[in-house]
């Protein structure tokens, strides 16, 4: 067993991960996990593991903190699970559901695809959105935490107090541990490789007929 496999086993808890962390890829998941990790000193899990099992299923979507230099955690359970689909044999007792302007977020996921490729595939990503969507509408109020990646982007502050006060409302999350993690952003970005392969400018411009053909859907 490999020294990184043993790491990653001892992350794993005894007991399930009660909250999720919902949305379709390119939302902006890593730079929420970062966030949530540093403010809170606790790791996120990554989609693919299912943190009911003993070990996780592969090394896939490691916790962020593993990636980064010098970041730390202060408690090794698990603070929340990210998921891209709804699971139907899994249930969560908060969820939040991030979300990216649709058209963005699937014109990044896609962007790599040729133009056939993406004509075959953009109403199925677009179903996806759509059934996370519908899933989380269906939640009870006092579940689910709505969080746009346009605000945790401009109004980072503000987004992760909200984001803190839902995941652990009794708990006492320094301002200053927040304020930290945000000016880390670019550096760990850096880290995990988001920054390089991100274009700063917004998909409609590179991909104008892309972007129409899905606002048609």
């Amino acid at each position: 067993m490999s020294r990184e496999f043993r790491r990653r086993a001892r992350l794993v808890p005894d007991e399930y991960c009660t909250n999720s962390l919902l949305s379709y890829p390119r939302s902006g998941n890593h730079l929420l996990r970062f966030l949530i990790e540093s403010s809170t000193g606790r790791p996120t899990l990554g989609a693919i593991d299912r943190e009911s099992f003993a070990l996780p299923v592969g090394l896939h979507d490691l916790p962020v903190y593993l990636a980064i230099r010098g970041m730390r955690v202060k408690d090794v359970r698990p603070i929340i699970v990210k998921r891209h689909w709804v699971n139907d044999d899994e249930a969560f007792d908060k969820t939040i559901f991030l979300v990216r302007e649709p058209v963005e977020a699937i014109l990044s996921h896609l962007r790599d695809c040729t133009e056939d490729e993406f004509r075959e595939q953009a109403p199925i990503e677009l179903a996806l959105f759509r059934n996370n969507e519908n899933h989380f509408e269906k939640l009870p109020e006092e579940s689910k935490l709505g969080v746009h990646y346009e605000d945790l982007v401009t109004d980072g502050a503000s987004t992760m107090r909200s984001v803190l006060s839902f995941l652990i409302p009794s708990a006492q999350i320094s301002e200053k541990a927040t304020n930290s993690a945000l000016a880390r952003v670019p550096n760990a970005y850096a880290a995990l490789q988001r920054a390089a392969s991100e274009d700063p400018r917004r998909y409609r411009e590179i991909f104008p007929g892309r972007a129409t053909f899905l606002e048609s859907l």
